[in-house]
């Protein structure tokens, strides 16, 4: 969860008596009008997740016919203990299936990738030289259309805020998060938020520091456009393709329209991989294993990780683990069920 992410939560959870419907009242189709140029879902995929390289094995898609669930994978330890890994977005979306808050009642801990709170805001940002004014403009409509009163103010320091980040991350995920995504949540909130109302124990993969470190590393210019592209009606299009491998649970899919975006950009994806999802992953099974050998883990991540023969699922596998792909209850994915506002 990014410092964007954060923020949205820490907002809805300030405003008790929102509903749904004030919410949802400007609420644009599903596939927007572009602001023009391929430049970035890739980098928000990747640092979202990111994929397995073309050249790598992903996992086969579950067979048969497609129910109105959640895919994740069911995994059993070499002890018999059993725990559920689950794939991220790390965006809202309507058309997303979302978990139901429920299904997480019983677990014994919830496991995220880092906090998302971010390292604090810098003096210079050289990729926000590659972020329009009109890119600017956008990301004020995305934030000023979530609120259910004008806050103009509100909306300029926190865009302002997100812009002074060390990384564009945060402000690539809220250009996609759009307006079309008023009134829903993202997989990575519904799930912390089910977390701290079951009071179950949380933990995390790596540390916020970790992670910025390694954005850092990546090229600023292609960084910073990725506001931009993600923008744009080729993100958009991209965004829905991901929807619908995820609501199948086709994560060989997932990495195709990863291998896209990356094409789009001109980004040298080798170093890119290496450095964001197969170090990571590597870093990860440093700590899952121990997580799943308790049993009763709840883990997301994000769906490029899964993947591949360095992703999470291989990875596992070759220490023992079974996994086995499952359908769990769906919810709403609404900031109403989400924040449990008029819910009794």
């Amino acid at each position: 969860m990014t410092i964007w992410l954060r923020f949205t939560t820490l907002l809805v959870a300030g405003l008790p008596t929102l509903q749904e419907t004030s919410l949802t009242q400007r609420q644009s189709p599903r596939r927007r009008q572009p602001h023009t140029l391929m430049h970035s879902l890739a980098l928000s995929l990747l640092l979202a997740g990111g994929h397995a390289p073309a050249a790598t094995t992903a996992h086969a898609p579950p067979t048969g016919p497609v129910a109105a669930g959640v895919w994740a994978f069911s995994v059993t330890a070499p002890n018999g203990a059993h725990s559920t890994l689950m794939g991220s977005m790390h965006v809202a979306d309507r058309h997303l299936r979302q978990p139901a808050p429920q299904l997480i009642r019983d677990a014994r801990v919830v496991v995220l990738e880092h906090p998302g709170l971010g390292t604090g805001t810098v003096a210079s940002t050289p990729w926000r030289k590659a972020v329009s004014p009109a890119d600017i403009d956008a990301l004020r409509l995305h934030l000023s259309c979530k609120l259910p009163f004008p806050a103009q103010t509100l909306v300029n320091n926190v865009v302002e805020t997100l812009l002074a980040q060390s990384t564009p991350v945060a402000a690539t995920q809220l250009a996609y998060d759009g307006c079309d995504s008023v009134g829903y949540e993202p997989r990575d909130v519904i799930i912390q938020q089910a977390q701290v109302r079951y009071r179950i124990p949380l933990s995390y993969l790596e540390t916020d520091e970790a992670v910025v470190g390694l954005e850092k590393r990546m090229p600023s210019d292609i960084s910073g456009r990725g506001v931009h592209f993600a923008l744009s009606n080729d993100a958009a299009i991209l965004k829905a393709d991901t929807v619908d491998a995820l609501n199948n649970g086709d994560y060989a899919k997932v990495d195709a329209v990863s291998e896209k975006a990356f094409a789009a950009i001109g980004l040298e994806y080798g170093p890119v991989y290496d450095l964001m999802v197969r170090q990571r992953n590597e870093n990860w099974m440093q700590t899952l294993p121990p997580l799943f050998d308790m049993g009763g883990a709840f883990v997301l991540v994000g769906a490029g990780h899964l993947p591949g023969k360095h992703g999470l699922i291989a990875l596992l596998k070759t220490r023992g683990y079974i996994l086995q792909p499952v359908q769990l209850q769906a919810g709403q994915g609404t900031t109403a069920e989400t924040y449990h506002i008029g819910i009794d």
